[in-house]
């Protein structure tokens, strides 16, 4: 009884490693279609550097799209954005909420946004002056991180 616990454990080391998170580079055309029409509406024009598909457990976890000129799209397993980091260049405004766009706008007006997050629990900001601000669910102002 022994030995075959010891071949069940043994084996099961070997087979689960397999099932481990994994990376995995794609094309455009592997991406969910609301991940590509998003990237066909806000960054037309802009080749793609690489995309990849982050597996944890069998189950897809993300995606992570960079284009050639360093923006960073993230995007969850249902291919909404989660994130976009245009690094120094502003984030395209169609894709802020009106209301973190005019919050931005009225208290730092020589600012831009070029970086956007979203979660559950709200959207993170951060402007090209290094200031990280924090909104909730309906963008309105949380805090501010500098």
């Amino acid at each position: 009884m022994k030995k075959l616990l010891v071949i069940i454990v043994v084996s099961l080391c070997g087979i689960l490693p397999s099932f481990a998170d994994s990376d995995v580079i794609i094309t455009k055309k592997d991406l969910p279609t609301i991940s590509q029409q998003f990237i066909d509406k806000y960054f037309a024009g802009i080749e793609i550097s690489y995309v990849k598909k982050e597996v944890e457990v069998l189950v897809i976890k993300s995606y992570d799209v960079i284009l050639t000129n360093g923006v960073k799209l993230e995007f969850n397993n249902k291919g909404e954005w989660t994130s976009v980091d245009c690094k120094k260049s502003e984030v395209p405004s169609k894709i802020i909420p009106s209301a973190i766009l005019q919050y931005v706008k009225t208290n730092f007006p020589s600012n831009s946004i070029v970086e956007i997050s979203k979660s559950v629990f709200g959207y993170d900001v951060d402007l090209n002056n290094g200031l990280e601000i924090q909104f909730n669910k309906e963008g309105k102002f949380r805090s501010i991180d500098d």
